[in-house]
């Protein structure tokens, strides 16, 4: 008798190991590594610096990726990337939108999510997603409110990434960094 107890509580505890390791093994392969997101070090207060003239040909939407202005078309949206967003009266959207170097202070950093796949996005891996059951992929956008004297139709700068959000974070700063080049800096109160 106590040797079938023994038999059974051996198994039991066998099973549990092996369920408990093949949890640590799967989570190990399923996601990648967690950075800080870059708004526990960005605050309201701190201030942003455009360090150059940028531009784009229509539109509000001024990109940035690799330290680099691009075309909306050009991003890869499963790589770090960042845009301006302006306000421009709808008369005006087909023309070309430019900013100065400006330095601009932050009024609010929000974390959100955007469901909707964008035009250019690969809609061939929503629907893996879907087919699978995987875990649906989503922009992950990190959102600068933004104030200018000098430029009042500057409303933010989103920084963001396409991804699964159960595998990674927000944008970390050096993600932030590593789009914006020396392009866009942060200059933080904190530092």
């Amino acid at each position: 008798m106590k040797l079938i107890f023994k038999s059974r509580h051996i198994r039991y505890i066998s099973s549990v190991c092996l369920a408990l390791n093949l949890l640590v093994l799967s989570n190990a392969w399923a996601y990648g590594p967690f950075k800080t997101p870059a708004t526990n070090y960005i605050k309201s207060g701190d201030r942003i610096l455009l360090n150059q003239g940028i531009s784009t040909r229509t539109g509000s939407k001024i990109y940035i990726q690799f330290g680099e202005v691009m075309a909306r078309s050009e991003i890869e949206h499963a790589k770090p990337f960042c845009y301006f967003h302006l306000y421009r009266d709808p008369s005006i959207i087909d023309t070309k939108a430019s900013l100065v170097a400006d330095n601009f202070e932050i009024k609010k950093t929000i974390n959100h999510y955007e469901a909707a796949l964008g035009a250019d996005e690969p809609l061939i891996l929503a629907l893996r997603g879907f087919i699978t059951q995987d875990a649906s992929q989503r922009t992950m956008i990190t959102r600068f409110k933004l104030q200018s004297t000098l430029q009042p139709e500057v409303i933010e700068l989103n920084c963001g990434i396409w991804a699964v959000p159960n595998e990674r974070n927000h944008l970390s700063m050096e993600e932030m960094r590593s789009a914006l080049g020396t392009v866009v800096t942060f200059e933080l109160k904190g530092q």
